[in-house]
């Protein structure tokens, strides 16, 4: 239990920069400015998405309608989807609820489990302090800024 704690502290970092760049490598180099500003935040929560958004010159209503579909769907789909690839881990499901699902998938893990629902809060935190670190400086480095 100890060494996958240690595992999914560790690989943090890697997680909130790959889901930055990854739905970004699509979009044409400076077209789609203001989808710029929303894909990066779809998966925090709607305060911190707007704030982000904002910054990076996205349009604040379309992120927090994007945030909330982002966030049902993946409360409806989460848990399946997971049992489909067989991930059996319940650190690992809380992390993945909370960091892909934000306030919406720890809601639906604290109805699964206590030990989910502690994990997907923590994984909700982790990925939005991330995000607002990590999101403008990668922008910054792709040239989307």
């Amino acid at each position: 239990m100890v060494e996958a704690t240690r595992a999914t502290n560790e690989s943090a970092p890697y997680v909130a920069i790959a889901s930055t760049i990854i739905p970004l490598a699509p979009l044409p180099l400076r077209g789609f400015m203001s989808a710029v500003g929303i894909v990066p935040t779809k998966s925090v929560s709607i305060p911190q998405a707007i704030e982000i958004s904002s910054a990076l010159g996205g349009i604040e209503s379309l992120t927090a309608a994007v945030v909330v579909c982002v966030g049902i769907l993946g409360a409806v789909i989460g848990y399946r989807t997971m049992s489909i690839i067989k991930l059996n881990n319940d650190i690992s499901k809380g992390l993945a609820m909370g960091t892909a699902s934000h306030a919406v998938g720890t809601a639906a893990s604290m109805e699964v489990s206590p030990i989910h629902g502690v994990y997907a809060t923590l994984g909700l935190i982790i990925n939005g302090v991330l995000t607002s670190f990590f999101a403008p400086i990668i922008l910054r480095i792709m040239g989307y800024l």
